[in-house]
């Protein structure tokens, strides 16, 4: 491989190593707003089993819970990042920041989906347990859902462009 080569292929992998470590650090702060719910959920179920009431939740279906939830983070870091490093060429045309987040976002919230249903028990029923009843109906709710959420991809994806726009404007 002679040099020129090599200053391509390196010029062409660091805005894709960027792109990935971008979903990279997407999914660890999904993770950590996730985090605050969980972990509130978790105090409030030690809460009770300290004043002698009924525990809302066990610690083992809470813990599973959390696992799910972060493991389901990495999995979209690992699914959505490629998506997002390949459609590098295009984001920066308004249609292609539109496809792009209509790609992603179903992703990212299509992870957390599959490891609900995946760990229906206990973590997907703990989620939504009071809203779905069983796993064949979050199933069902999810072939509604994540269209729905390609949808707002579809609007999210310009709107970050153009707000990522503006912060490099005014940092210039």
């Amino acid at each position: 491989m002679n040099l020129r080569a090599r200053v391509n292929a390196a010029a062409l992998a660091s805005p894709f190593v960027d792109d990935l470590l971008t979903g990279v650090a997407m999914a660890y702060g999904f993770s950590l707003i996730a985090a605050i719910p969980l972990g509130l959920v978790g105090i409030l179920a030690m809460g009770h089993v300290l004043f002698g009431h009924r525990p809302l939740t066990e610690l083992r279906d809470w813990a599973l819970t959390v696992v799910a939830v972060l493991s389901s983070y990495a999995l979209a870091a690992v699914v959505g990042s490629p998506i997002f490093a390949v459609c590098r060429p295009i984001r920066g045309r308004l249609w292609g920041s539109a496809l792009t987040g209509a790609l992603v976002a179903p992703v990212i919230f299509g992870s957390v989906w599959f490891m609900a249903i995946v760990m229906w028990n206990p973590a997907g029923q703990m989620l939504f347990g009071d809203r779905v009843t069983s796993r064949a109906d979050f199933v069902a709710f999810g072939r509604f859902l994540l269209p729905f959420i390609a949808a707002v991809g579809l609007v999210a994806g310009p709107y970050m462009r153009a707000r990522i726009g503006r912060r490099k404007v005014r940092n210039e």
